[in-house]
């Protein structure tokens, strides 16, 4: 298998992982749902779930969608093999920054009575996550450039 395919192969499993991880939030956006009738400051939170949930969902099916990898055999190079494990392992960072996402946005937009965490926390992990965001796109984007370093 050629390192592109490699790439695009972790790029299709990433895909799946987020939509896996959105559909996990799909129960809680239904709930904030039927709760704004009650709590009338639950909508925001509602309309920011829903959003973020839309865009995970459209993410993750571009990337299953737009990658492709071919299954051939092929001879590769030691550089080559760390340009792609260095690629995986920053698609695997990005994805699982993006797990956590609906939640910490949906701490901060407020609803602290709902989810009894402290705002300080929030910011916390809204930086974490910016920051695991930020380090898995650098690495993915600069994995050839790691390699040449490494080997």
């Amino acid at each position: 298998m050629k390192t592109n395919n490699i790439t695009k192969l972790a790029l299709k499993l990433a895909g799946l992982y987020v939509l896996v991880q959105a559909t996990i939030y799909l129960s809680p956006l239904v709930q904030s749902l039927m709760m704004m009738d009650q709590f009338p400051e639950a909508k925001m939170a509602s309309i920011t779930l829903a959003i973020t949930i839309g865009v995970l969902l459209i993410l993750g099916l571009w990337l299953v969608l737009k990658n492709k990898p071919t299954f051939e055999e092929e001879a590769s190079n030691s550089s080559n093999i760390m340009t792609a494990v260095l690629a995986t392992g920053g698609i695997i960072l990005f994805a699982l920054a993006l797990a956590d996402l609906p939640v910490v946005i949906i701490r901060l937009m407020g609803n602290e009575a709902l989810l009894m965490v402290n705002e300080m926390e929030n910011w916390m992990s809204l930086v974490g996550s910016l920051i695991q965001l930020a380090l898995g796109g650098f690495l993915f984007f600069k994995a050839k450039f790691f390699a040449k370093l490494v080997g």
